[in-house]
């Protein structure tokens, strides 16, 4: 019986990624749950889960941003129980 040759699935860690991408490593966190991923021993990457993400993000090569978690109106609630100044448009 022939000895068959298997072929090992690579994977990046998100450092490993962040290199591929010339970005932070907390880039790579802040977008890591909307692109396809395994949770072997820690957040990883195959190669073709890499080649699906190159497909996901902007022609500039960076991760796509996070939709906002929180909506204008409940940010400015929020500021105004704090004391704060109401958050300005675009930040």
């Amino acid at each position: 019986m022939a000895a068959e040759a298997q072929v090992e699935t690579r994977y990046l860690t998100v450092q490993g990624l962040a290199d591929h991408f010339g970005v932070s490593k907390w880039t790579i966190y802040r977008a890591y749950k909307s692109w396809p991923h395994s949770e072997l021993g820690g957040i990883r990457f195959s190669e073709e889960q890499v080649a699906k993400i190159e497909l996901l993000i902007h022609k500039d090569g960076q991760p796509s941003e996070p939709e906002p978690k929180y909506s204008a109106k409940q940010l400015t609630r929020a500021a105004e129980r704090l004391g704060l100044p109401a958050p300005r448009r675009g930040s």
